[in-house]
């Protein structure tokens, strides 16, 4: 993806002003992976390199048609793979050599399929169809999720040349070819606003929801060659604007917006802009042509390539998320993408005898790609052997130390809002208590369980993953949007134990839900109304602090690693207290509009001294980064029931 420099080199008239955008758009990517907080959208980076690549290859393609009559199909898919292939397979490889000795078998499995999936240029369907979208951390971990905007682009070449002949069929040529492209870019646009919505990981990551900004550099390249441009003062405004909407979408746009959709007009346009100014001298011009732009814009796929696997294991072998290591990662990946441009991309992109050859270039392509796939078996194989060891599997199987009530089937998800309580211990009892919460609140079932059913108690658990105990609207992604059933559910919770009116209540959601103070507050003490007038007691449970990290990958890494290595960083973080401490001042404000209603904190068990750790001596804390194993729970049960006493 996005070589375009050596496209740009051979069109007529090489233009350092798209050098320059090449620059941009990789510098906005890489500001976007590092972290730089008020450049979270750089991510729009690639939507430039996608309306250069529309630019350039159409201009290619639509020039070979009108001067030869045809289009050399062989010819065309061979310079594709000369200029692409060879530094992506150096990249996926070195990455999967690092990945065997630096990952956990279990990662090893998943990365393995990835870098198959990107060897044929097949993995942004890889992670459409994993239903986790770009900036989910399932997927923010994979050292080869960048590679399905080059598997986009790729896609895109494979099509493009087909539309250009079936638009350039008859004459005058240039004539439907326009029409051919409006429709096209429509129809793309159309598609991806729809998919935004109905569909958001098929939007971001599909080639047809991306087809309209390739359809729009090439209506740039048709309307730009007809001489369709703006001239004098006219081209500086031009540029202004263009620079604004691009750098406007790098500093406003962040993760938590819909794209693309609407949205992407706006970098796309501007790059639009950009290249219908041509060659004409302007501030904007006179800067993307600076020595410091052309050489970064002549290695941007490089760094493209190794920016990401390098911010990817290196975050994951260091644990440093400070800013300034950071950045030492991406001076790291620039360095390294340098080695690669100058020994591997240009000499061969540059080699005539490939490029003269081109059935051998394509087959040779070919069989590299299956190479690629065979040696990935291969990697899944072992990976999977190594997973069977007894030290690895004691970490998987930590993932599955949850508390009895989920065995039981008390808990729906997002499928349903139907209520599920579970019964514990004597139905007969006079006493009840009851466990309302998400999985963050029903963690603690163990522990709670172990005094009030030793004690006589019935015990009734309440429970639906990441449905926050707030009445207020929550979004969550995997139920499409608003989690109306969340909503219904909880409702439907309240009226129960409205009915049931227990003695007492234990209350607990996680802390991570993205309401303000205000909603936080109000929705907590619309909860603890009703249900404080009916109980003797109610309980709010504190959330616990989230490791940094997954806490069973973290370990198995450790594990895995040669010691050297796995003593360069330990599985624990500090305890994030700017955000724990405003949710609790959130919940003590709720709180303390009601006598009965008392806040327990069992934080200090879980992250002793305010350091959170994946484990504690031979004991597994963590089943990912927030939730506690139930072994470990039930290990600290009467500790958890000195905090409620002392609460009181």
């Amino acid at each position: 993806m996005h070589n375009t420099t050596a496209l740009a080199e051979q069109a007529p008239g090489f233009r350092k002003d798209i050098e320059g955008l090449r620059a941009v758009a990789i510098l906005a990517v890489v500001a976007a992976h590092t972290g730089i907080p008020f450049l979270q959208g750089g991510f729009v980076g690639v939507d430039i390199f996608f309306v250069l690549s529309g630019y350039l290859i159409t201009g290619l393609l639509v020039r070979e048609r009108e001067q030869t009559g045809s289009i050399d199909f062989l010819a065309f898919y061979a310079r594709r793979f000369q200029r692409l292939l060879p530094a992506l397979t150096l990249m996926v490889l070195l990455t999967a050599l690092a990945s065997t000795v630096l990952l956990a078998p279990e990662a090893q499995i998943k990365e393995a399929f990835t870098a198959q999936a990107a060897m044929m240029w097949m993995s942004n369907f890889y992670f459409a169809f994993s239903e986790y979208g770009y900036f989910d951390v399932k997927t923010s971990t994979s050292p080869f999720l960048h590679t399905w905007s080059l598997a986009v682009e790729e896609q895109f070449y494979l099509v493009w040349p087909l539309l250009i002949v079936l638009f350039m069929l008859t004459r005058p040529r240039r004539k439907p070819l326009l029409i051919g492209l409006v429709l096209v870019f429509v129809a793309a646009l159309m598609f991806a606003i729809t998919m935004s919505v109905v569909k958001p990981v098929w939007g971001f990551y599909m080639m047809p929801a991306r087809g309209w900004q390739f359809a729009l550099g090439a209506l740039v390249f048709v309307w730009a060659d007809k001489g369709y441009v703006c001239s004098g003062r006219a081209s500086h405004v031009t540029g202004v604007v263009a620079m604004v909407l691009i750098g406007g979408s790098v500093v406003l746009f962040n993760e938590s917006l819909i794209y693309p959709g609407f949205l992407a007009l706006c970098p796309s346009l501007g790059v639009a802009l950009l290249l219908l100014l041509g060659k004409r001298a302007s501030p904007v011009t006179r800067l993307l042509s600076t020595s410091p732009m052309q050489a970064l814009g002549k290695v941007s796929y490089s760094w493209y390539l190794w920016h990401w696997p390098v911010l990817v294991i290196g975050n994951q072998v260091f644990q440093r998320p400070a800013l300034s290591f950071q950045l030492l990662l991406v001076l790291v990946s620039l360095l390294m993408a340098t080695l690669a441009y100058y020994t591997v991309e240009l000499p061969i992109r540059s080699s005539s005898a490939l490029r003269l050859r081109p059935k051998t270039t394509a087959l040779g392509a070919l069989l590299i790609m299956v190479c690629g796939v065979m040696l990935g078996n291969t990697w899944i194989s072992k990976a999977m052997l190594w997973a069977e060891t007894p030290e690895q599997i004691t970490f998987t199987l930590a993932r599955q130390e949850l508390p009895a009530p989920y065995a039981d089937g008390c808990d729906s998800w997002v499928s349903s809002a139907a209520l599920k309580p579970c019964l514990y211990g004597n139905e007969d009892s006079t006493n009840t208590v009851v466990l309302l919460g998400d999985s963050v609140g029903t963690q603690w079932f163990s522990a709670l369980a172990k005094h009030y059913l030793d004690s006589g108690w019935r015990f009734v658990v309440l429970t639906k993953s990441a449905c926050p105990i707030v009445d207020a609207p929550s979004f969550y992604e995997r139920a499409g949007g608003e989690y109306l059933v969340c909503e219904e559910w909880r409702n439907a919770a309240v009226q129960y134990l409205l009915k049931l009116r227990p003695q007492i209540i234990f209350m607990g959601s996680a802390g991570a839900y993205e309401f303000d103070a205000a909603t936080w507050v109000a929705g907590t003490k619309r909860i603890l109304a009703p249900l404080s007038a009916v109980v003797e007691h109610v309980y709010v449970i504190r959330a616990n602090s989230e490791l940094a990290f997954d806490g069973p990958k973290c370990l198995a890494r450790h594990d895995w690693q040669p010691a050297f290595i796995a003593r360069l960083s330990a599985c624990s973080s500090e305890v994030s207290t700017d955000p724990d401490n405003a949710v609790l001042a959130v919940l003590e404000e709720a709180a303390a509009a009601f006598a009965n209603v008392t806040i327990v904190d069992f934080n200090a068990l879980v992250c002793p001294g305010g350091i959170c750790s994946a484990h504690s001596g031979e004991q597994i804390v963590y089943r990912d980064s927030i939730h506690l194993t139930d072994k470990f729970v039930r290990s600290i049960s009467a500790d958890v029931y000195s905090v409620i006493e002392k609460a009181k």
